[in-house]
């Protein structure tokens, strides 16, 4: 048991829905899975922040998030 829930993508509908896909990982033609995507949204709904990686190796500046954040 893992205490929590786990959810699984498999037709990739999530990623596609918030335009995280990622096409190409490892070289591999028309292979398609999540990229790095951080959402920032507002108490009202509305997106104020929003980060795509050039590849899913590529992580985000942390510390720019967190100012992001902190200013709301």
């Amino acid at each position: 048991d893992l205490g929590f829930p786990l959810l699984s993508d498999l037709d990739r509908k999530v990623i596609e829905s918030y335009d995280a896909s990622f096409v190409g990982l490892g070289g591999i033609e028309g292979y398609v899975c999540a990229n790095r995507v951080v959402v920032i949204v507002d108490s009202e709904g509305v997106i104020q922040y929003r980060w795509n990686a050039e590849n899913p190796g590529v992580e985000p500046d942390y510390d720019a998030i967190i100012e992001h954040v902190s200013s709301m």
